[in-house]
């Protein structure tokens, strides 16, 4: 990157990522889709994480346990997850999602790949793939500066 630019690399992911999210959440509004993204996103989490735990989630999602444990509330009074208890440790409750959260889930994500669709229309493939390339590359150097 050269010096001269005028957005730094930080400030035009952040703007990029702030513009996609505002977009789903848009798009969820119009389909009827009750829940933010930041839920969303957990719900996809919990589903693909079996027999996951509260503290377990709120690592992977590198969240504060209080602030974790509202939006949790919030996905449980809106029924679209229950706390049980761990089976080999009762102090743990594991996250499973209802049948109305798999419902919604199901809904949501139809809304995130058409949105999603959306954002990448008029890239090549061979952009992509060169974009793909990049960010995982910058992600990996995180990774490696973070430890």
């Amino acid at each position: 990157m050269k010096g001269g630019d005028k957005i730094s690399l930080g400030r035009m992911v952040g703007m990029t990522m702030r513009a996609m999210k505002d977009t789903l959440v848009k798009n969820f509004e119009l389909a009827n889709c009750p829940i933010s993204a930041e839920q969303f996103i957990t719900l996809k989490i919990i589903i693909f994480n079996e027999d996951i735990s509260q503290q377990d989630c709120a690592d992977l999602m590198r969240m504060d346990k209080s602030l974790f444990l509202r939006r949790i509330d919030v996905l449980q009074k809106l029924n679209l997850l229950v706390r049980v208890p761990n089976k080999k440790d009762k102090r743990k409750n594991q996250l499973v999602i209802t049948e109305k959260g798999l419902e919604m889930l199901k809904k949501c994500e139809k809304v995130e790949q058409s949105t999603m669709k959306g954002l990448i229309k008029g890239v090549s493939e061979d952009d992509f793939q060169v974009f793909s390339k990049v960010l995982t590359t910058i992600r990996e150097n995180a990774f490696k500066h973070s430890n």
